[in-house]
């Protein structure tokens, strides 16, 4: 499935918006649809997904255990979990992000959170927006908070202000790593655009005998 040596590029998944249920399931099924695809294909198959969630719906990661703010207004007084996890995101504003693939990369899972929002931070960087890593270790929240106002070690922070969180897991399907932007002065569709048009120009994501690279 994976020749040594062998560079493959991971393409890009430009979405539309949708309702946050139907967006964690697009996760889960797709990631399904990989690992039996490249099982049954011998064929390596992975994506880099962006898109949207409706907006006023929240999600939380499966770990959550608290409830969001009451000001969120969350709609029927319900949320989403999310497959990965972290705190509670209320969406509108923030453009996701998920990848996935069917194996798991060879990099330590916090060397690999920290790269990929290394590679994002490019991205926001080309806005005109400067940001760098930061964040507390996990261990030192207790998972009831709100997902931007808890930066953890590797989120991508901007003015004192984390823009950019995210969460990874390991299923028996594979990879999937799912993430949200929040960069004020843009909207999550202008983002989109921005993004779609700078990741096909000269910064893409590969798989080099397993390890994570970028263009």
């Amino acid at each position: 499935m994976l020749r040594p040596g062998k560079k493959i590029a991971i393409p890009l998944f430009s979405d539309h918006m949708r309702g946050a249920s139907e967006q964690m399931g697009m996760d889960q099924s797709l990631l399904e649809g990989m690992a039996t695809l490249s099982k049954d294909d011998k064929i390596f198959y992975s994506l880099l997904r962006t898109y949207r969630i409706a907006p006023g719906q929240v999600t939380v990661g499966r770990t959550y255990r608290g409830t969001p703010p009451e000001d969120w207004r969350v709609e029927n007084g319900r949320w989403v979990v999310r497959p990965t996890g972290g705190g509670a995101v209320l969406h509108g504003q923030d453009l996701c992000f998920s990848l996935m693939m069917p194996i798991r990369p060879r990099m330590v899972l916090v060397d690999l959170y920290g790269f990929l929002h290394i590679f994002l931070g490019k991205f926001v960087g080309d806005l005109g927006i400067e940001s760098s890593l930061g964040g507390k270790p996990e261990r030192a929240h207790d998972g009831r908070g709100t997902c931007f106002s808890e930066p953890v070690c590797g989120d991508l922070i901007s003015n004192s202000k984390k823009i950019l969180g995210g969460a990874i897991r390991m299923g028996r399907s594979g990879f999937l790593y799912q993430g949200s932007l929040l960069v004020e002065g843009f909207s999550p569709l202008e983002i989109q655009d921005r993004f779609l048009s700078w990741y096909r120009g000269a910064n893409r994501l590969f798989l080099h005998d397993g390890v994570l690279v970028c263009q």
